[in-house]
């Protein structure tokens, strides 16, 4: 028996990582995770905003549905994140 109810990021990225910059200047963040849901369904989705206020950081960024998701894991890429920070994943 699951001890949650919702999404949890369990890999991939690490709190307060610096993510390198490709040539273009954007970085990728890779995140992992478990879901688990009361009926077993649900999409887990993500976004990239800023820390200080909750705005997204891209279009780029905004709301994505998790690119692989089995039963209770899941997993994404963010693909073209901007230079910045620091950066909060919802």
């Amino acid at each position: 028996m699951n001890s949650f109810t919702g999404v949890c990021i369990d890999g991939g990225i690490h709190p307060f990582q610096i993510i390198q910059q490709n040539a273009e200047g954007f970085g990728r963040i890779n995140c992992l995770g478990q879901w688990h849901s009361q009926d077993g369904s649900g999409v887990v989705q993500l976004r990239l905003v800023h820390a200080s206020d909750s705005h997204v950081v891209a279009q780029s960024t905004d709301w994505q549905q998790a690119a692989d998701q089995q039963d209770t894991s899941w997993s994404h890429t963010f693909e073209q994140v901007p230079a910045g920070g620091l950066y909060r994943i919802e």
